[in-house]
């Protein structure tokens, strides 16, 4: 058995940030690529076992940079029946095909097109 880095699986089909402890994006579309627009990566620590509640502030999506990761803005293609390993702790899922999100929690689910 792999070893396995996730507890949970949720699948979008639609443009949105998503913030928290993403393990793994996988494209299970069979044709079309998966584009993750922005992202960030490292480990997300939760404000409730960080002891500090400045200790990690998701808010300023795009281009994070106050979170012990790395903010980027270079799209991530991902082909299809492919995965990207993480971790994640923000990533802007700008595609309107299913898209499966192996993580251990997700904080926030924001539709920028709402």
């Amino acid at each position: 058995m792999a070893n396995q880095t996730w507890r949970h699986i949720d699948v979008f089909s639609h443009n949105c940030k998503i913030t928290g402890s993403i393990a793994r994006v996988c494209n299970v579309h069979t044709s079309v690529v998966t584009t993750l627009e922005d992202y960030t990566t490292g480990r997300f620590v939760s404000l409730l076992d960080s002891g500090s509640i400045n200790a990690a502030d998701i808010n300023a999506f795009p281009n994070i940079t106050s979170v012990s990761g790395s903010a980027q803005t270079t799209d991530i293609v991902i082909n299809a029946q492919e995965c990207m390993e993480g971790p994640f702790i923000a990533i802007h899922l700008k595609s309107d095909n299913p898209t499966a999100i192996y993580h251990n929690g997700i904080y926030n689910v924001v539709d920028p097109d709402a």
